[in-house]
């Protein structure tokens, strides 16, 4: 097996973890999209974090992200340089706040900080 089929078959593999929203589905909660090259990050809320990943995922790969600087980070490193993981779970009320609480502990954030 040479290198280059190795290669394309570790990125199916790695686009398909990035694919793979439905577990998070009827989550209620904090998400973060996690550029590894740029060390920044896009912190949300929603929820059904499934739906909204899911949401964010066809936006970048369309070239349509309402966030300009995310959609440039994701088509100048491409999906392998993404991650996206859940990180609270809440309640419907305390989405907002608990946005705020993810947000401030970060360094360098794609999104402004949540009112």
């Amino acid at each position: 097996m040479t290198a280059i089929v190795r290669q394309a078959r570790k990125a199916r593999k790695e686009k398909a973890k990035l694919k793979n929203w439905s577990k998070f589905t009827r989550t209620c909660g904090i998400y973060k999209i996690a550029c590894l090259e740029e060390n920044r990050v896009y912190i949300g809320q929603s929820r059904d974090v499934g739906s909204r990943w899911k949401q964010h995922l066809y936006l970048l790969e369309n070239n349509k992200h309402h966030c300009i600087a995310l959609q440039e980070a994701w088509n100048k490193f491409g999906f392998q340089a993404f991650s996206f993981k859940l990180e609270l779970k809440c309640k419907k009320k305390e989405l907002t706040v608990k946005e705020q609480e993810v947000w401030d502990l970060q360094e360098s954030c794609y999104n402004g900080r949540p009112k």
